[in-house]
């Protein structure tokens, strides 16, 4: 696997979702039952932003895999403690979860791996 090439592929990743959750952040809250924490999305999305232009603009790709796969951690965090207290939907907090933690789980095996 060409781990620039990778690296480039998550970032184009982070720009799309980044893009779309800033700028529908209440449709995006819905989609990931996160319901009226519409400005958390919007944070989220701007994050998301910045850390795909890190990764496309293909200087210190390890840094920004890592920034990558630590917000994707904290996002896996925060759906679970959304979970728990009962502020986002079951169903959908999960398959966040999932996503977020094999999402952050194959960002820092990335990092390891590149230069």
């Amino acid at each position: 696997m060409d781990t620039q090439m990778a690296a480039r592929g998550a970032g184009v990743a982070s720009l799309g979702l980044g893009a779309l959750m800033a700028a529908v952040p209440g449709p995006m809250s819905r989609l990931f039952g996160m319901g009226a924490y519409r400005r958390v999305v919007l944070f989220l999305g701007v994050r998301d932003l910045i850390i795909g232009v890190g990764l496309v603009g293909g200087r210190s790709p390890r840094l920004w895999l890592r920034a990558r796969a630590v917000a994707d951690a904290s996002d896996a965090v925060m759906l679970a403690g959304g979970l728990y207290t009962g502020a986002f939907a079951r169903g959908k907090a999960v398959l966040g979860i999932a996503v977020a933690t094999g999402s952050s789980a194959f960002s820092f095996w990335l990092a390891r791996r590149s230069a």
